[in-house]
This record gives structure tokens, C-alpha cells and sequence, in this order.
């Protein structure tokens, strides 16, 4: 668990955890994680095959087959994503797909404010329509 001020930004599980002392490093192995915005509620909700959080920053990064679900309802899967705790924000710059209902939208990334619930796809963003 991680706080940012008064609250709990982030709560990590993991079947397994190994933490390097001297980096300060947790390797997750099948991990959930919940990232709240600033009203305290559920905006980033993830799970992946493993992932590595920094003790020091509470930075995150998420790997292997990387599921989710945004605060407003909509999913996502992407291989990565990484949570900079100092800016709040959650990134990919690989290839992603976003569903939306009838809508999957597909691009080279994304900038998630998880504080706000501001999302932008980034390079080359497509729409389909599910018919």
C-alpha cells in the first residue's frame, strides 16, 4: 500500500513478492493492483503476470499481459504500464486497445491521470464499431 497525502493511492496483492534490499525493488509475481483518484475512489484497477514496485517512490510498473479497468467503466489491455506516483499519471507507449461499449480504440500508448480520470491515446489512436 502506498498514500499520497491522506490517501491510499495505490494497494498492490501479489501471489509472490521478492524484495531486493539493496535496491528496494518488489518483484510481484500475478499481481492486482488499485490506484484511487482524489476523491478516494477506484479510477485505475490492473492485474498482470508480474510487476515491480519501488519502495522508495511507490512507482509501478506492470508486465505480461497487462488487464484493466478505468475508473468510468472502460477496459484495457496492453504487455505494460507504468505508474509514476510524483505525477500521478499511468503510461504506456506500447500498443494498447480500449473498449468502450460497441467502441475498441486502438494506439501506441496512453497517458492515464489517475487522480482525475483524464485519459489521451497516443501516436496513431483508431476507432472501430463493433456492427
Amino acid at each position: 500500500m502506498s498514500t499520497h497525502g491522506a490517501l491510499t493511492e495505490i494497494v498492490l496483492e501479489a501471489e509472490t513478492a521478492q524484495v531486493d534490499v539493496a535496491t528496494d525493488i518488489a518483484g510481484l509475481q500475478r499481481v492486482h493492483a488499485v490506484l484511487s483518484g482524489e476523491d478516494g475512489s477506484v479510477s485505475l484497477d490492473i492485474t498482470c503476470d508480474e510487476g515491480e514496485f519501488d519502495l522508495r517512490t511507490s512507482h509501478f510498473v506492470a508486465k505480461g499481459d497487462v488487464r484493466g479497468r478505468l475508473g468510468d467503466g472502460r477496459s484495457f489491455r496492453g504487455p505494460w504500464l507504468r505508474f509514476n506516483s510524483e505525477t500521478g499519471i499511468a503510461f504506456t507507449d506500447a500498443p494498447v486497445e480500449i473498449t468502450d461499449g460497441t467502441r475498441t480504440f486502438r494506439g501506441g500508448g496512453f497517458r492515464y491521470h489517475v487522480r482525475d480520470g483524464r485519459l489521451r491515446l497516443t501516436s496513431g489512436a483508431s476507432v472501430e464499431e463493433a456492427p
